[in-house]
């Protein structure tokens, strides 16, 4: 078995300001090249915080946040040339007060459906607070209709959905390939 070699105890270990109390590295720069030195106690805390970010609940940037809820990644798969139509998908959650979805609006399409259950709903959807909204594809979701352009991957387009008591709740809808089929 191998065995660790020890630090001998004969090394003077209270040197001040040694070369082993900072760390030196070299910036580039177009002149030449500055040393950049960093103190062990400023080094140690950087490295810190950057690790400790790793495992703090990352904020998504497709939230979009209201008093009473939150609406999180609307999304559409792309399309073909010559569809008219597409379906978005997204879910809203952390509901804290009674509201209703009565409409939508957006910069990809001439107009927008409420579907449920395969049917068209003008009369709206209601929020109940404690529950979360699933849209899907097959379940409910909302229909652009007559697309101005095909939905290509990687595209963003407005979305503003109409709420009959928070009003308008502007959001982006992404363009994207399905994760999971």
């Amino acid at each position: 078995m191998r065995q660790c070699r020890r630090r001998s105890k004969t090394t003077n270990n209270l040197r001040p300001h040694s070369d082993r109390d900072t760390h030196t590295t070299a910036v580039a720069t177009k002149e030449k090249l500055m040393p950049l030195q960093l103190d062990r106690r400023q080094f140690t805390l950087t490295s810190s915080a950057w690790g400790l970010s790793l495992f703090m609940p990352q904020a998504r940037a497709c939230e979009f946040m209201t008093n009473n809820f939150k609406v999180v990644h609307p999304w559409t798969p792309p399309t073909a040339e010559g569809d008219t139509i597409a379906r978005v998908s997204m879910t809203i959650m952390d509901i804290t007060a009674d509201d209703r979805l009565t409409g939508a609006e957006s910069s990809a399409s001439e107009a927008v459906e409420l579907v449920v259950d395969g049917k068209e709903r003008p009369s709206g959807l209601g929020l109940k607070p404690g529950e979360d909204l699933l849209f899907t594809p097959s379940g409910i979701h909302l229909k652009l209709i007559g697309l101005k352009a095909p939905l290509i991957a990687g595209g963003y387009y407005t979305l503003m959905l109409k709420f009959e008591s928070t009003g308008l709740v502007p959001t982006q809808l992404t363009v994207e390939r399905p994760r999971f089929l």
